[in-house]
């Protein structure tokens, strides 16, 4: 199993308005599967549709803005190593 390339994805209104990596690929790492967290609606689709599935799923949210800060899945039937994991490090809010 390889980890993942930290990314930083910039959101406006709604919409992802830039992903890049935030620090460069150490070798054999990952920088897919980004699109579908790129936003916090897509973060809680993405949790959604693995609820749907039946997928075991664990979550942790930001007490003040109640956005996930780690979200992980994984299938009932899969081993433990293959299970997807994402963690917001850090949020910036823009001023309106």
């Amino acid at each position: 199993m390889y980890g993942h390339v930290p990314f930083l994805i910039k959101v406006r209104n709604g919409k992802n308005i830039s992903m890049e990596p935030a620090r460069e690929n150490r070798g054999s790492e990952l920088t897919d599967g980004y699109e579908s967290v790129a936003t916090v609606e897509q973060m809680f689709e993405t949790m959604k549709k693995a609820c749907e599935r039946g997928d075991n799923v664990v979550a942790t949210f930001d007490s003040q803005l109640g956005v996930p800060t780690y979200f992980g899945f994984s299938n009932i039937a899969d081993p433990p190593d293959k299970a997807d994991g994402f963690k917001l490090e850090k949020l910036t809010p823009f001023a309106k």
